[in-house]
């Protein structure tokens, strides 16, 4: 029998089912600055640009953040209500003594740079104490993953053609690209000292990706991105500077890439095998079958064992599957990590959301995985908003005979 702490009981519900709000709670929710939508990442499908972006679920002195997910109408969504003075769950039980709480937006959010921009243009938080820095919205991959809506998100906002600009005439980042860093340097300059960073910041680089014969060149950007914000992070940052991206040609620019101060990279295979990929990730094959996973070795002489990553998304293939997938990376040094699938604005996929069954039972052997090769859970259980690697890798999730 599988037993969860009550916190992470609540979130498997909501990233399993989904999430809705009562009038009330969304009054409550701009009433307090929630943070909302932030139309950067992907957004929950047919949610509006106010609906709250996460939750912070505590419990027993333990904190968690979950992803507001679109709710699933073949399921029963969580329903939040706020009454007398505090948001509660009106339709699961389990759930004694959680305290439900909005995540706020950061008082970054409102902060106006010396060029009279928000700081907002240059970074923004994911979770809790995330701060990610993205050079570029949008994504010029040939073809588009199926569970991925940034594009999508990325023409509501009036940039969808930032990346595909780029790989059609790279001159425009040249040419602006000293503006964008010095701009940059200010924007973490001041969000830094908001206090959601007070103990630390998962200081994450990332971005769609450029043209498949331009990303020799994404990696060049990253490495002087990378050596001019080092001095501003070091500081506050838990791991040092991740780089989530597309994985360049030549190998000597991994080099670049570790030379230019960058800890971690990050390639994300997404799916597991060869016939999940060529459905949900056709443009990460079109570059060669194995680019990918060849990239994801040849990183780990450079980085070293532990820093270099490869996030999957679960409910994509099998368990099984995935299971072989993750134990095969980790015995190379290679520490993987998993999303929920969930169903965003612009995505096509097919799949069904994993039930909260299957994402216990991974969560489980995942975890052992994880400890027999002695590595560690990604970031922390409030930057984390669609994952339980770390709820189960601090024993919030148990197996009891």
């Amino acid at each position: 029998m599988n037993i969860s702490h009550n916190e992470t009981y609540l979130k498997i519900e909501i990233l399993s089912n989904g999430v809705v709000f009562s009038d009330s709670a969304l009054r409550y929710a701009l009433q307090v600055g929630a943070k909302v939508q932030n139309n950067i990442y992907n957004r929950p499908k047919g949610a509006s640009l106010l609906r709250p972006q996460e939750l912070l679920i505590e419990y027993g002195g333990y904190e968690t953040v979950v992803s507001c997910i679109s709710p699933l109408s073949s399921r029963d969504p969580v329903e939040i209500d706020y009454q007398n003075h505090r948001l509660y769950v009106k339709n699961r039980l389990l759930i004694d003594g959680v305290s439900i709480s909005f995540v706020l937006e950061p008082d970054y959010y409102k902060r106006i740079l010396s060029t009279g921009e928000k700081v907002t243009k240059y970074v923004s938080s994911c979770g809790y104490d995330e701060l990610n820095i993205i050079p570029w919205k949008g994504c010029a991959i040939n073809q588009t993953c199926s569970f991925c809506g940034v594009n999508t998100v990325a023409r509501t906002a009036n940039a969808y053609d930032d990346a595909r600009s780029i790989s059609n005439d790279i001159q425009l980042w040249l040419n602006h690209e000293g503006y964008y860093i010095s701009s940059l340097k200010e924007a973490i300059s001041i969000a830094l000292q908001d206090e959601v960073f007070n103990h630390h910041a998962h200081v994450i680089l990332i971005s769609g990706n450029l043209s498949d014969e331009l990303l020799n060149v994404q990696s060049e950007i990253y490495s002087r991105i990378s050596s001019a914000i080092l001095p501003d992070i070091s500081n506050k940052s838990s791991e040092g500077l991740i780089a989530v991206m597309a994985p360049p040609h030549d190998e000597a620019h991994l080099a670049l890439l570790k030379q230019s101060g960058i800890k971690i990279v990050v390639f994300n295979l997404e799916t597991a095998t060869l016939a999940t990929n060529q459905v949900h990730t056709p443009g990460k094959l079109s570059i060669h079958k194995d680019y990918y996973h060849d990239r994801l070795l040849s990183a780990v002489s450079y980085f070293g064992k532990g820093n270099v990553w490869s996030n999957f998304v679960l409910g994509l293939d099998p368990l099984n599957d995935l299971l072989e997938t993750c134990d095969r990376l980790l015995s190379m040094g290679i520490v993987p990590s998993t999303n929920i699938l969930h169903m965003d604005e612009g995505s096509y996929v097919a799949q069904l959301v994993p039930t909260a069954d299957m994402i216990i039972n991974f969560s489980l052997s995942f975890n052992h995985l994880l400890k027999q090769y002695g590595y560690k859970p990604y970031y922390c259980s409030k930057a984390l908003r669609t994952s339980l690697t770390n709820e189960a890798y601090e024993n919030r999730i148990v197996f009891c005979d």
